[in-house]
């Protein structure tokens, strides 16, 4: 993932957090994308490539565990 990738997904969920207060989303939640804006912050600013690695492999095993199972 590219820097202005990085900013993209920083700005996305700024924008999400936005929306969280607005409808009045459970506190837990905004928590939850606070700590992830943090840290994507964190690794935009130190440019921590490891630290970016893992967490892309870890949003893909979630994505790839959310999505149904294929049969056939």
């Amino acid at each position: 993932m590219r820097e202005a990738e990085l900013l993209e997904l920083i700005v996305a969920k700024h924008n999400e957090l936005e929306e969280y207060h607005s409808m009045d989303v459970s506190s837990s939640l905004v928590k939850l994308l606070e700590e992830e804006i943090k840290e994507l912050e964190t690794i935009f600013a130190t440019n921590d490539t490891k630290r970016l690695e893992l967490r892309i492999f870890l949003d893909t095993c979630d994505e790839n565990k959310k999505a149904p199972a294929k049969l056939g």
